[in-house]
C-alpha cells in the first residue's frame, strides 16, 4: 500500500481524467484483471471509475476491500461484474469488446 501521485496532488480517478490512450488503459486493465484471477487467485470485485487511479498516464487499481479469492462462491460473478464495468465504461471511448470473449480468455487459463 502506498502513495499514488506527486507531490503536488493524489493521482485522480479514472472517471475525472482524459485519457491520451483509452485503448491502451482498457487493455492494461483487462489484464490485471487476468493477472489477479490467474496469478493471485484473486477477483478485485468492485473495478469501476471509481477505483483505477491514473499516474503517469498509467492506471492503477485501488481499494480491494471487497476482493474475494477465485474459491469464493461469487467469484465468477464477482469477475463478470469487473469485465462488464470496464467493457461498459470504455464504449464512451468507441472501444467495443465482448464481456463473454473477455471472460473465457482469463478463466481458461486457469
Amino acid at each position: 500500500m502506498g502513495y499514488i501521485g506527486d507531490s503536488e496532488r493524489a493521482a485522480p480517478l479514472l472517471k475525472d481524467v482524459t485519457l491520451q490512450n483509452p485503448k491502451e488503459t482498457f487493455d492494461t486493465l483487462v489484464d490485471f484483471i487476468s493477472k489477479m484471477y490467474n496469478k493471485a487467485g484473486v477477483v478485485h470485485g468492485d473495478i469501476s471509475a471509481f477505483n483505477v487511479l491514473i499516474h503517469k498516464n498509467k492506471p492503477y487499481l485501488i481499494d480491494l476491500s471487497q476482493g474475494v479469492l477465485i474459491e469464493h462462491p461469487n467469484a465468477l460473478d464477482f469477475l463478470k461484474r469487473d469485465i462488464h464495468n470496464m467493457v461498459s465504461y470504455f464504449k464512451r471511448f468507441n472501444i467495443s469488446a465482448d464481456e463473454n470473449e473477455i471472460f473465457e480468455n482469463i478463466t481458461k487459463k486457469s
